[in-house]
């Protein structure tokens, strides 16, 4: 999930999620979604610091109920090279089924 549309289309065109869908793309075994900055209220920025980017995700994921594995992908830059490197450097995690949660690129 990221906070722009921008962010999340240019992440899934480097993954393979390449079908839109309302608000996400999937493909290749990924779901990229993105919210428009701050879907819910949040509280001041002295309240949070420099948490920003961490709220905007975790806010929705709890008041939707979500309990779904998560991996953050922290890039500082949106070229093809980051965000595979990024993607390459997430810890590989394993569903209770035995499958890999996080598809290899």
């Amino acid at each position: 999930m990221t906070d722009k549309p921008a962010v999340g289309k240019e992440i899934a065109k480097v993954v393979g999620a390449i079908k839109c869908e309302n608000g996400y793309m999937t493909g290749n075994g990924y779901t990229v979604a993105w919210t428009f900055g701050n879907m819910l209220s949040l509280a001041m920025p002295k309240k949070y610091g420099h948490r920003r980017l961490e709220q905007v995700f975790r806010y929705p994921y709890r008041y939707l109920g979500c309990t779904l594995p998560v991996s953050r992908l922290w890039i500082s830059s949106l070229t093809d090279e980051a965000i595979r490197k990024g993607m390459a450097d997430l810890p590989v995690r394993w569903t209770k089924s035995g499958q890999r949660s996080i598809p290899p690129l």
